[in-house]
C-alpha cells in the first residue's frame, strides 16, 4: 500500500487538520473537536511502522 493511499485511508477514518505555530501544534478533527492524546494513541495502532509517532509524557 502506497503512502499516499494510506494517507487517504487515514483521512476517511480520522479526518483532521492541524495548525503549527512556533511552539504549538494544534490538531483538530474536521468536526471542530480537538484531537486528544488518546486519539493519537488509537492512530498509532493503525499506522504502518514507517510512520514514527512517539507519544511520551502526554507529548508528541
Amino acid at each position: 500500500m502506497s503512502e499516499k493511499h494510506i494517507s487517504e485511508e487515514l483521512k476517511k477514518i480520522i479526518p483532521f487538520h492541524y495548525e503549527l505555530e512556533m511552539d504549538k501544534l494544534e490538531i483538530m478533527r474536521v468536526d471542530g473537536v480537538p484531537v486528544t492524546i488518546k486519539d493519537l494513541e488509537d492512530l498509532t495502532t493503525i499506522l504502518p511502522s514507517s510512520y514514527k509517532l512517539n507519544l511520551t509524557d502526554d507529548k508528541i
